[in-house]
């Protein structure tokens, strides 16, 4: 409990002064008038305007920033009423917006109900008005279901439908012939225990080609850990028998041809044919469109044309909305086909490549499912049934024709898709490449919004970094859809959601999509139990398959302030541009992911592995780095920043070449940018021949001669040479560590010339071997800021902003301690400053808290002790102080509401009926709510309690009175550990949100003397209900962590930790640069603070050219009028600020500012002597005016009155 308050209390401090300090300013050589003008300019400053943005963005999280959720529906098989039902709940707890996806129901009528009927029409377009009404986005999937872009009705065997490759083989033995027809089937393999079958080539087809190569001798590959045979061929024996090819009567394709007698051939033929992937429900099937040609695009565009945007007055809400078009992880099926392809493949091929792909199509014979990338394997290509003599010229085919199929599927769908969009203003959001044989990252250039999954990715930071360096380099919001991993229906809580999107966060991603929201209606045909509908549902002896976001959970009630606190992290992430260190050239088409990792051993951003780039030396040492194709080298919206020495928009100070391969125009492009000032570094090995069958290999080589002449460009022997590398090139993070750190994981953004910094300790050291420290769950670490700054901390879940005064600077740079708990985030601002301010330095105890109160600065601390602070001027402050012990609230009355299942079955009919008289009935099971009170002497959780067991989950009503003497200067209330979520009131006041990780309080504002009361709300998910009747069953799922077991639901403590502070203000006295003894604001400033108008601030200047703010002045009328104000409440939208709120409601009320003035903006001159001719009227005296809206010039106004 010790170490948590400690790193609650995060050593901070915020300066500022009170009238008195100038007596302290007087002996060090001012006038007594000086020293009061000082102190008063100090006072009238209060914050700067940075600050005063600050504290109005992140009070609340605006509906823009928070996370989003995606909705599983019954095909259209709801009722209006629950459409419109749910989709108000989501926005009521917080979302930001739905992405709809309509599932295949096997029992519903998909004649009715699926995708394109009438049902399914209606219930689309009620949802999509609903949501735009409420300010919500939008998500649509790109045809039925999720898996592909798909059209009902689409004739899988026209050019606009999904095409693929079907091949066969012979073998001839040397000297042997062969006659008749080509062999036109192929053993498929059976899926999901279902026997292998033979499949004949479909009946309508192109024939392609037929080639023959000689056999090298079988060989051996390692494959997913396996050993493989396979056969070599020489690739330079190729024969094409093509033109020898006849076609018999029956429309086959025969022929006749002897093998050379130099050794045994294989013959292959090849036919275009359609995949016929098809996507459910539907009204008629629905099948995938060709990615690579335009007229899969066109199908597409034809048919959401007339069946989707078919509403005018709806089409003017999108255009006036936020709505997407949603395009899933890649699922296309190649089908019974070796690879995809078009009619014009070839052609389209040979103008990129210069060489004709159809002779060496034998080489995707027998590839592993494109399904087994999702299995992690570090190992380069795997290679099929056949492979040409080498692994290295069969890499390089295999590269030629997937990066030609990746440039067509951004050419023809995603590119075209984009623009025709805009005209609705509609973006593109897609989950791009991974899981197929694609590039990796460079479709991110095709989409407004990539996305990846956590899923796939295994919240794992290395592979995160695959799509972070596209997304950054063009600015683009980079999303995740989380949360989706199966088996763990209702046994996700909060903290586990939390950990996935902290790790996602932490690699640069700024949007959370939630997977799955449902309702707990269902249509009447579907068979369902308690707690409701759920899609993709589970069988006998599994568990629910995917998580349920929705009402039906009692922690629905805390979603709000879940997605309140991830709404201030995304906003900070998506503050001006990133600021990352270092970009790693990566090009990859067969990029497998994680999402198949079973072993513990597997998680590692925990063991401290790596998963690409073969160091973590970097991560270790604070640099920040994301991976991307040289491809975006070309793109327009990236380029070199020659003032700042950085690649743009990404902020790269450094590039680093670590692959074996680059691209001859790669290789040129950062030549150009190294010639320009781009520091790169090559580490030894690198770039030595092209990832492509193009025999450039020489030119590469003469461009990297050139680039390793330069000066700016460093060559490092190994990986784990690179950040020495980085530091002779004078390379630094933006957001370093004082020393090597294996907790802390960092993202830096910049807006103008202020910083932004996340901080997420993610280790605690469980999965540590014998080389690893043994470094605790708390990490304690000075982060090194590149420039000087003036360092806030912003409270993640409550939005407060404190001005940090503990750092120091050193060589142009600003050191902050961050003192972070494993699971915990920290956000932080940096102000740009040209001149330092006083500040502490250094403080010997460690669980002293500096902090300001009514503008006085306070060393507060939770045990007895001797402290002392040392400010930047050299000058230690000592102070002693005595705490009271902390003490158990007793007494406890707890009724614990428990949720269960009810036999009565509800039941409503839609209002809706289609033109064929159809309509949606739907039913679901009312819940039992059964109440049980208990009186507890000391708090604890409900499975420590025998009336309420291990087995209940539902909500808890706390109730306690305690007694507080008002001896201690406050007082914090610690909860331990924590399960979801409660809300917490103390004298019938709700207190500030709770950090669900770290369950603790300052509750000083809320006690009174004497005996206070506290009352607690507190919601459960539903896993230990359903654990307890079966439902579930407890047991470990494939990831670490992810367990089916009971929760310790409730708070485990509540314990009043009270605190002692000193003010030591008095101790303090500061020089200000800004107003000097010949200011002509000097005078009047002196006048106000002594007539304590004019107090609390924080800085060393006043700056009094700045414009005077609504709260500053508002503030001054008010203290002028000698008025009491609750400036601790919030009032009509005012953020309760502990200085201004009420005095800017009661200058309101007065008339004196006007009710749609901000509370911190920065008025006009008209604005301000409007202010002070309506207070000198309501006064009775002769109106003033300020010469402008400066401080300086408001100041001299009031003072002559």
């Amino acid at each position: 409990m010790k170490k948590a308050l400690s790193t609650f209390l995060a050593l901070c401090m915020l300066l500022s002064l009170l009238p008195s300090a100038a007596l302290a300013a007087e002996d060090r050589g001012l006038t007594q008038t000086e020293a009061e003008a000082a102190v008063a300019a100090l006072n009238a400053k209060a914050g700067s305007d940075f600050y005063y943005e600050l504290v109005d963005n992140y009070a609340d999280s605006e509906i823009e920033y928070r996370t989003e959720v995606r909705w599983w529906m019954a095909e259209g098989g709801h009722t209006d009423q629950t459409l419109e039902e749910e989709v108000q709940a989501m926005y009521d707890a917080g979302f930001r917006g739905v992405e709809l996806c309509q599932l295949n129901e096997s029992s519903l009528d998909a004649g009715v109900y699926g995708y394109g009927s009438e049902q399914w029409n209606h219930d689309f377009h009620v949802v999509l008005n609903k949501a735009l009404d409420l300010g919500m986005t939008v998500g649509i999937t790109s045809g039925t279901n999720w898996n592909t872009t798909n059209v009902p009705g689409l004739d899988p065997d026209d050019q606009a439908a999904m095409q693929g490759v079907f091949a066969t083989s012979e073998l001839v033995e040397s000297g042997a012939s062969i006659s008749g027809p080509a062999p036109r089937e192929v053993l498929v393999p059976g899926s999901f225990g279902a026997p292998d079958t033979m499949q004949p080539v479909r009946d309508v087809n192109t024939f392609i080609g037929a080639y023959a190569f000689k056999v090298i001798g079988p060989d051996t590959q390692m494959a997913l850990g396996e050993e493989v045979e396979m056969t070599r061929l020489d690739s330079a024996s190729c024969i094409n028998l093509t033109d020898k090819v006849t076609v018999d009567g029956e429309g086959k394709e025969c022929l006749d041809w002897t093998a050379p007698d130099d050794g045994d051939y294989y013959v292959f033929f090849y036919w275009q044919q359609g995949t016929a992937q098809q996507s459910s429900p539907a009204v008629e099937p629905s099948y995938c469109v060709n990615y690579f040609d335009i007229r899969g695009f066109e199908a597409f565009q034809e048919y959401f044309s007339a069946n989707v945007l078919n509403d005018p007055e709806l089409n003017e809400k999108i255009k006036n909305g936020d709505v997407q078009l949603f395009m899933d992880s890649l699922e296309i099926s190649r089908g019974n086909c070796v690879t995809y392809w078009t009619e014009d493949f070839a052609d389209e091929f040979m103008a990129r490549k210069g060489y004709d792909i159809r002779p060496y199509l034998f080489m995707n014979i027998g590839l592993p499912a494109e399904s087994e990338l999702a299995r992690w394997s570090p190992l380069p290509a795997e290679f099929g049934t056949f492979c040409v003599e080498t692994d290295d010229l069969g890499t390089k085919i295999f590269n030629d024709l997937r990066d030609v199929q990746t440039q067509l599927y951004m050419e023809n769908l995603l590119e075209p898709m984009e623009e025709w969009l805009d005209e609705y203003n509609i973006s593109l959001r897609a989950q791009i490449s991974y899981g197929r044989y694609f590039e990796i990252s460079e479709p991110t250039m095709a989409v407004d919004y990539p996305e990846a999954e956590n899923l796939n990715q295994r919240n794992q930071v290395d592979i995160y970094r695959l799509w972070t360096g596209g997304a950054k380099l063009e600015n683009k919001i980079l999303s995740s859809e989380t949360g989706a991993l199966g088996g763990m229906g209702y046994s996700y809580d909060h903290q586990l959601h939390l950990q996935e999107a902290y790790a996602l966060y932490a690699a640069g991603f700024s949007r959370i999509n939630w997977h799955v929201w449902t309702s707990s209606w269902s249509p009447e045909s579907i068979t369902q139990s308690w707690p409701g509908f759920q899609s993709l549902p589970f069988g006998p002896g599994f568990n629910p398959n995917f998580n349920v976001l929705g009402t039906r959970e009692p922690e629905y009630a805390t979603y709000w302030e879940f997605n309140q606190h991830l709404g201030r992290i995304q906003q900070l992430l998506r503050e001006g541009v990133s600021r990352t260190d270092v970009g790693m050239l990566y090009q990859k088409y067969d990029q497998h992911i994680a999402a198949q990792c079973l072993e513990e051993d597997d998680m590692w951003m925990q063991r401290h592995d790596y998963m690409l780039f073969p160091s973590t030396e970097l991560q270790e040492n604070g640099y920040t780095y994301d991976y991307f194709s040289p491809a975006f080298l070309e793109d327009d919206a990236v380029s070199y920043n020659a003032e700042t020495g950085t690649l743009e928009q990404a902020g790269y100070k450094a590039l680093v070449l670590w692959q074996n391969w680059l691209t001859v125009e790669g290789a040129q492009d950062v030549l150009d940018l190294a010639k320009q000032g781009m520091k790169i570094v090559v580490v030894d090995g690198a770039a030595v021949e092209t990832p492509y069958d193009d025999g450039r290999e020489d030119e590469l080589a003469q461009i990297m001669t050139q680039l390793k002449s330069l000066k700016n460009v460093a060559v490092a022997a190994s990986a784990d040479d690179v950040m020495e590398a980085l530091e002779s090139l004078g390379v630094e993070p933006y957001a370093g560590f004082a020393e090597e750190n294996l907790q802390l994981l960092t993202q830096v953004r910049q807006d103008g010339d202020d910083m932004y910094m996340y901080v997420y300790n993610y280790c605690d050291g469980s999965l540590h071997d014998g080389d690893d420290p043994d470094h605790g769950t708390n990490a304690k670490v000075d982060v090194v800021m590149d420039g000087t700054f003036l360092p806030y901390q912003i409270d993640a879940w409550t939005g407060e902003v404190t001005q940090l005064a503990q750092y120091r600077y050193e060589d142009g740079k600003t050191i902050v301690t961050v003192d972070l708990d494993y699971g915990n985030v920290a956000l932080y601002a940096f102000e740009a400053v040209d001149s330092e301010d006083v500040h502490v330095v250094s403080a010997d105890q460690s669980d002293a808290l500096f902090t300001s109160t009514d503008g006085s600065v306070i060393l507060r601390a939770t045990e007895s002790g001797t402290y002392t602070a040392t400010l930047n001027d050299g000058t230690a402050y000592t102070n002693t102080l005595a705490v009271a012990a902390p003490y158990d609230i007793t007494g406890w009355d707890l009724t614990v509401e428990a949720w269960s299942a009810s036999d009565e079955k509800l039941t409503r009919t839609d209002t809706y009926t289609d033109s064929k008289g159809n309509t949606s009935v739907e039913y679901t099971y009312d819940t039992v709510k059964t109440e049980t009170t208990v009186h507890l002497d000391k708090m604890t959780t409900w499975d420590k309690i025998p009336e309420i067991g291990q087995g209940a989950s539902g909500t808890g009503h706390y109730t306690a009175k305690f007694n507080w003497d008002g001896q201690a200067d406050g007082a914090y209330l610690d909860f331990g550990s924590l399960v979801n979520s409660m809300k917490v009131y103390i004298n019938g006041k709700q207190t500030a949100d709770l950090n669900m990780n770290q369950p603790v309080l300052d509750i000083t504002e809320y006690l009174v003397p004497g005996v206070n009361t506290i009352e607690i709300d507190y919601y459960s998910n539903l896993a230990n209900e359903l654990l307890e009747t079966g439902v579930l069953t407890e047991g470990a799922t494939s990831w670490a962590g992810y367990d089916i077991a009971y929760r310790s639901y409730g708070p485990a403590q509540a314990v009043i930790i009270p605190y002692a502070q000193v003010d030591i203000s008095e101790e303090v006295s500061l020089y200000f640069t800004d107003v000097g003894k010949d200011s002509p604001y000097v005078d009047a400033v002196a006048t106000l603070t002594q007539n304590g108008v004019i107090k609390g601030v924080g800085q060393t200047q006043f700056r009094p050219d700045a414009a005077i703010t609504v709260a500053e002045l508002a503030t001054f009328l008010g203290r002028m009028a000698g008025v009491t104000v609750d400036n601790s409440t919030s009032v009509d939208g005012l953020i309760a600020d502990g200085w201004s709120a009420g005095y800017v409601a009661w200058a309101r009320e007065q008339g004196f500012v006007a009710d749609g003035q901000m509370q911190y903006a920065a008025l006009s001159a008209e604005q301000v002597n409007a202010a002070l001719s309506a207070f000198c009227t309501a006064r009775g005296v002769e109106a003033v005016t300020a010469k402008s809206a400066s401080r300086g010039d408001v100041v001299v106004a009031l003072g002559a009155l």
